[in-house]
């Protein structure tokens, strides 16, 4: 119905985005009223517009406080809209830059040597601005299945120590098995 899986629903549910939803008594099963299914819509639409897990937090939150709240409401979305706004920008000039690199390869294909240098110069300068582009801030949380520091200790200990195995690092971390290949124990 939200067009969320059931593992993002948990997780929303487990770090708070959502409220705790009420489960079947003999199943156990989640079981979602008009007002969760109504909620999660909402944090569904919030999710697609790429708001922040934290931003979208705070605005489930600040709903409950109904009318008090409206000022940050207002502060959140303006954020966010910022955000887009300046995501918007970024897509016009890889466009840009994609439809110059389009017409400089028809002008090679045609053999137009001046329009060519001309396309050439244009996109040179249009990739200067693509690389000073501002990219949107975002402040993203570490997911609870995403690798953490620990990890990323093991990892480095195992380069730094290819005598040991990785798992073995992995185990005395504490941490799940880094994401990246490594060789078979020795």
């Amino acid at each position: 119905m939200t067009g969320l899986p059931a593992s993002t629903l948990r997780y929303y549910e487990s770090i708070g985005v959502i409220s705790p939803i009420s489960r079947g008594a003999s199943s156990r099963h989640r079981l979602y009223d008009e007002d969760d299914l109504d909620q999660l819509m909402w944090v569904a639409c919030l999710a697609a517009t790429g708001m922040s897990v934290s931003d979208m937090r705070r605005y489930v939150a600040n709903g409950q406080l109904g009318p008090a709240a409206a000022g940050e409401q207002i502060k959140l979305l303006a954020e966010q809209e910022q955000r887009l706004a300046l995501e918007a920008q970024q897509v016009v000039l890889r466009q840009r830059y994609v439809r110059l690199k389009i017409d400089y390869w028809k002008a090679v294909q045609a053999g137009d040597d001046a329009r060519t240098e001309l396309l050439s110069t244009e996109a040179r300068a249009l990739a200067d601005q693509l690389k000073g582009a501002k990219k949107p801030e975002r402040t993203r949380r570490r997911r609870a299945d995403q690798p953490g520091p620990q990890v990323r200790v093991a990892t480095l200990a195992w380069k730094s120590r290819p005598d040991v195995s990785a798992r073995r690092l992995c185990r005395r971390s504490r941490a799940h098995p880094p994401t990246q290949q490594m060789p078979e124990d020795r």
